[in-house]
C-alpha cells in the first residue's frame, strides 16, 4: 500500500476515533444535564444535523472549486459512510 495512502488512513481512523469519543462525551453531559434542563437539546439528533450541513457546505465549496473531484468525493463518502451514515432528503 502506498505511504500516503497508509497514511491517510490511520489519521482517518484516529479522526473517528476523536469524533466518536466526543460524541459520547457530549451525550454523557446530556445525560446528566437533562433532569435539571428537560429542554436540553438532542445531542446526537444536533450532532448529527451538524454534521450534514457542514459537509454539504465543504462539498459545495469543492463543487465550485472542481466539480469532477465533488462528485468523486461525494460517491465515495455515500458508498463508505457506514457510522452514522448520511441521508440526504
Amino acid at each position: 500500500m502506498n505511504d500516503e495512502l497508509l497514511r491517510l488512513k490511520a489519521l482517518s481512523l484516529v479522526q473517528a476515533a476523536d469524533i466518536s469519543s466526543l460524541l459520547s462525551v457530549v451525550q454523557s453531559i446530556e445525560e446528566v444535564m437533562r433532569p435539571s434542563a428537560p429542554n436540553f437539546p438532542d445531542v446526537k439528533a444536533t450532532f448529527l444535523r451538524h454534521r450534514k450541513e457542514a459537509l454539504h457546505m465543504l462539498l459545495e465549496d469543492y463543487e465550485d472549486h472542481d466539480p469532477a473531484l465533488a462528485a468523486m468525493m461525494q460517491r465515495v463518502i455515500d458508498e463508505s459512510a457506514r457510522h452514522y451514515p448520511f441521508d440526504y432528503e
